[in-house]
């Protein structure tokens, strides 16, 4: 008799906690509030390929890119152009002795208009693609933004690339 009335006395505590708490059998009421919640918005709705986005903590920075030789001149992106003077940290290329490491030129390919009230590191736009072209006389450089820039070695001219 004391198994049954203690079978009743919690089937009918089970059944005043869901009145209160709007739970389902089996269901605390903190799953049912993952149940209510919303889902997060896709990823597919929420991003475009602009500067806006590249504002975010979360942002991973692409890896660094090969560095280029040609006729003895290493050829590379800097990604700390501050240190070297410079208003923004990426976007430059410079090129170096390939004996000696001594800086040649130091070239901005594109300037950074950092959006105010934003962390400008996660504003940086980095190059993801360096190539020398097959006549040699040209680098190929290709941004995060996927624009396309065209640098002249010798006179270290920098033109948008078609």
């Amino acid at each position: 008799m004391k198994l049954i009335y203690k079978s009743l006395s919690y089937g009918l505590f089970i059944s005043i906690a869901s009145l209160f708490t709007g739970c389902g059998e089996g269901q605390t009421a903190q799953k049912q509030a993952k149940l209510s919640t919303p889902p997060p918005p896709s990823i597919n709705s929420t991003i475009e390929v602009s500067k806006m986005n590249l504002g975010s903590r979360r942002r991973r920075v692409p890896a660094e890119i090969e560095p280029i030789t040609h006729n003895e001149v290493v050829y590379r992106e800097v990604r700390s152009a501050q240190l070297l003077g410079q208003s923004q940290q990426s976007g430059y290329l410079i090129a170096e002795d390939a004996n000696t490491h001594k800086q040649l030129w130091l070239q901005q390919i594109y300037k950074i208009d950092y959006i105010e009230g934003k962390e400008s590191d996660v504003q940086e736009i980095y190059f993801i693609e360096l190539e020398l072209l097959p006549s040699g006389k040209e680098i190929l450089i290709e941004d995060e933004l996927g624009r396309r820039h065209l640098v002249e070695i010798e006179s270290h001219g920098v033109r948008e690339a078609p």
